[in-house]
């Protein structure tokens, strides 16, 4: 009993040294964040082969920040053929449409209804309009957005304004911009992105390192791109929005009654429209003739326009002659920037080829309200492009 109790007991040479051990461990962790590296790496491979073949980068989302707005920019930098892009606000967006029942709204919005007519009346000459309409886009914002777009140097530009956006609403300097971001965005040429200035604050160290990721890690890039396709925005809102509709379908309601929430969007539309001026100490005034600067000093050609709102609704917002008043004064400017540009720049508008049966509300259309929008800018959008010189 007493050899057999000596002999299972572990003697010093008998036990695994710990540092062997600890090199085991770290081995085998080593391979596991290899495994984990070289699977992002085929993923983000793979990704980028398969990912612009699908549509999904041409699909129109609602852009909520800078890498998706840079998700959309690279696909339009990458095309081979002639590049139009369409900026402003809801109206370019064309989402209401989906709002009041059109499932099929993105093959409905003014960029894709120009897009099929040019495919048309072009053949065979590639041609890609690509929308970057955004919810409540104010002029500060156009600036903003046209400064990124420029070095990309698009065929045309084709912006809407409207009269809500010049109210004092949007003067205090918190609330010139539906996207600040959009501030501190640039695109080169070659299509670097950057959010970062100087690396001198631990703030802009972050930033630095979120620009590294994005123009070098394809997923990282596309993560807001996919969600926003997925989801059709945050996956939270999405629960939330399923929710509401869930409860509303349970409560039997349709929407369509004419309640609390529509009068309290009247009563702020109508005092968004007492508020409107275009006085030259307005910021939006201010920065929508920055916008146009750009276009002269690029030698870009652009069409602005604006499609009035449905004449039987406006007297609900506004007097017919202050409206009146307004848009002459929003025309006189674009027409004299216009002229500094050498006709680089044109102006279509106010566009008064609408029924009232076209209007969703006081100024969003339905897809035939689009084929109007579409055929009252093609003669313009044409007449630019020939001048250009492309795709006789």
């Amino acid at each position: 009993m007493e050899e057999n109790s000596m002999s299972n007991t572990p003697t010093q040479g008998d036990a695994i040294p710990t540092g062997t051990t600890g090199r085991a461990v770290l081995r085998r962790l080593l391979q596991a964040v290899a495994l984990v590296i070289v699977c992002l790496v085929v993923l983000d491979g793979a990704l980028r082969l398969v990912l612009p073949k699908t549509g999904l980068l041409r699909q129109t989302v609602d852009i909520q920040s800078p890498e998706m707005l840079y998700a959309q920019l690279e696909e339009f930098r990458r095309f081979d053929g002639v590049k139009i892009v369409t900026l402003g606000d809801s109206l370019v967006f064309g989402r209401t449409m989906r709002d009041h029942g059109d499932e099929d709204w993105q093959s409905h919005t003014l960029a894709a209804q120009l897009e099929s007519r040019l495919a048309q009346s072009r053949a065979g000459c590639p041609v890609m309009v690509a929308n970057f309409g955004m919810n409540g886009t104010l002029p500060a914002d156009l600036d903003e957005l046209m400064r990124i777009i420029l070095p990309l140097k698009p065929d045309l530009v084709v912006f809407d304004l409207s009269l809500r956006s010049f109210s004092r609403d949007f003067e205090a300097e918190d609330k010139r911009y539906a996207r600040p971001w959009l501030r501190d965005l640039s695109v080169s040429p070659d299509g670097r992105y950057q959010t970062a200035g100087s690396v001198s604050s631990f703030t802009d160290i972050g930033a630095t390192y979120r620009d590294a990721l994005v123009n070098h890690w394809y997923l990282y890039r596309m993560k807001d791109m996919i969600q926003a396709v997925a989801f059709d925005g945050q996956p939270a809102a999405f629960l939330t929005r399923t929710r509401d509709a869930l409860d509303a379908k349970l409560k039997g309601e349709d929407g369509a009654a004419f309640g609390e929430d529509d009068l309290m969007l009247l009563f702020k539309a109508r005092a968004r429209y007492d508020g409107i001026d275009l006085e030259a100490d307005n910021p939006q005034r201010q920065a929508l003739e920055r916008l146009l600067g750009r276009l002269r000093d690029a030698a870009q050609p652009a069409v602005g326009f604006y499609a009035t709102e449905d004449r039987e609704r406006l007297e609900d917002l506004i007097e017919r002659p202050r409206f009146d008043d307004l848009q002459a004064q929003l025309a006189g400017i674009m027409q004299d920037e216009g002229n500094k540009a050498e006709e680089n720049v044109a102006w279509v508008g106010p566009l008064d080829v609408f029924n009232p049966d076209h209007y969703l509300d006081h100024v969003h259309l339905d897809r035939h309200g689009y084929g109007r929008l579409s055929d009252a800018l093609l003669p313009q959008v044409e007449a630019m492009l020939t001048k250009a010189d492309l795709c006789q």
